[in-house]
């Protein structure tokens, strides 16, 4: 008897949070019916701004973004309205990231309905793919807040189509983008992995040795004669810097990308966009008839390398790319909606004045992005090929910056100090010990005075991998 009790106990609590599931999953599909078809009078153009740390504005402090030169560029107006933009990126987000801060918002704000735009998905490089056995689950409300860091919700195109799905049950306006990488200025992987390959790794000395001497040709011939499976990605990269050197720009273009669609099974560096990600944003806006910029296409057609020219680091977009996102969103919102445009000729010395982006900005910003160039420089060991210039180049610029803060002037001077132990530290076959009192002594001074290169995790983690700190 006892036992009967527990058992219709059990079940009725099941039941109840069952029944308590299917209404609240009924309430949150009806909930953007009921606001999608409730106009409100607004004198406000609301205009949401999905992404992660590409459309946040890093590394330029967020005081530089696509979203925001935009803004100004529309004079914080659309069809007579004014433009009030809401920031829903974040630094670091995975879609299922922005996917959440989107729902939340307008779930809390039901009837402000908007304009969506996407500049999304770098740092969601799985390669999972829908189940549509499952599909009907997996587009429930409620299995989404349940699962929401499961395997299955990192597939790139599930979590990409949900954003969609979403701006339309609440009615938003919603414009994408596709996405890119700074292709030529990393390799796609840690070739510290490959080590253990003698083979292959005295393969690609012997193609850096040729390149580094100039000889194209026969290191173009090499690496022909010597692609397999095991090193199809370093020998393509190496390809694309050789068509680069001999000025085929769509080939090396052509040889970086085959680079970076290779499955990367280097779980330390972060990936780039790959065709996979685009081809997936182009199909989904072609399914819902969504507007979108192809930039990845407008940085191929350039007849430019894709990168340092348009990416500052990895994957964050310079001024100058930032600026052609923003103008290529206002091309597609000016199709719709009634825009007058401030500036037809906005270049990146007006945006630093516009937003008062100060030689003190611009000192952070080249502390930041070198972190992370000098970083994947030290892993990818190719130090002397194919990676020096960049990082000599940025060091170059912090040196001649004419910074007007005496502070920032004594930060600028101990920390080109500490940039220039590091590139001798990490270029050296001398013993390094010297230096790496030096650099610690360099570090803990900066950490004293709040430096900004003693809090870069970059840095950081390259002083921990070699014991300079701990």
């Amino acid at each position: 008897m006892i036992f009967k009790k527990i058992i219709y106990f059990l079940l009725s609590i099941c039941l109840l949070v069952f029944f308590s599931l299917f209404l609240f999953e009924f309430a949150l599909q009806v909930f953007p019916l009921f606001a999608k078809n409730i106009s409100k009078n607004s004198n406000k153009q609301y205009v949401y701004i999905i992404g992660e740390s590409s459309a946040k504005g890093i590394p330029y402090h967020c005081k530089i973004s696509f979203a925001k030169i935009l803004d100004y560029n529309i004079e914080d107006k659309i069809n007579d309205k004014d433009v009030q933009l809401i920031d829903l990126s974040n630094v670091g987000n995975r879609l299922i990231h922005q996917y959440f801060s989107y729902y939340l918002y307008r779930y809390t704000h039901p009837f402000n309905k908007g304009i969506v735009i996407v500049y999304a998905g770098t740092n969601d490089t799985t390669y999972c793919f829908q189940k549509t056995k499952y599909y009907f689950f997996y587009n429930l409300n409620v299995f989404k807040i349940l699962s929401a860091y499961s395997k299955k919700i990192n597939d790139f195109h599930y979590m990409y189509e949900s954003i969609i799905r979403l701006a339309k049950s609440f009615g938003d306006d919603i414009y994408i983008s596709t996405i890119a990488g700074n292709y030529a200025g990393f390799l796609t992987e840690n070739v510290s992995n490959l080590k253990n390959n003698k083979q292959l790794m005295d393969n690609l000395d012997f193609i850096d040795n040729l390149f580094t001497e100039g000889k194209y040709k026969q290191a173009l011939v090499f690496c022909l004669n010597n692609i397999h499976e095991d090193n199809q990605s370093h020998i393509f990269y190496r390809m694309g810097k050789i068509y680069e050197k001999q000025g085929n720009i769509k080939e090396a273009n052509d040889y970086y990308l085959k680079a970076i669609n290779i499955v990367n099974s280097d779980n330390i560096s972060r990936q780039r966009p790959t065709t996979y990600q685009n081809e997936i944003i182009r199909f989904l806006a072609d399914k819902y008839e969504i507007p979108c910029l192809d930039i990845f296409n407008k940085l191929y057609d350039s007849n430019e390398i894709i990168g340092y020219n348009f990416f500052i680091d990895k994957i964050h977009p310079t001024i100058r790319l930032n600026i052609m996102i923003a103008e290529g969103f206002l091309d597609l919102l000016s199709e719709k909606y009634r825009i007058k445009k401030m500036n037809d000729g906005i270049t990146e010395k007006n945006i630093k004045e516009i937003f008062n982006f100060t030689n003190e900005d611009l000192f952070q910003t080249y502390v930041q992005a070198l972190g992370e160039v000098l970083i994947y420089t030290y892993k990818n060991e190719i130090l002397n090929n194919y990676s020096l210039s960049e990082v000599k180049e940025y060091i170059s610029i912090i040196k001649n910056l004419n910074l007007i803060n005496n502070d920032k002037k004594e930060e600028q001077k101990k920390t080109i100090e500490f940039l220039e132990k590091m590139l001798e530290y990490i270029t050296s076959s001398e013993p390094r010990d010297v230096l790496r009192k030096k650099i610690k002594e360099i570090y803990e001074y900066g950490l004293d005075k709040q430096y900004a290169y003693a809090f870069d995790s970059n840095f950081n983690e390259m002083l921990k991998e070699n014991k300079i700190i701990f």
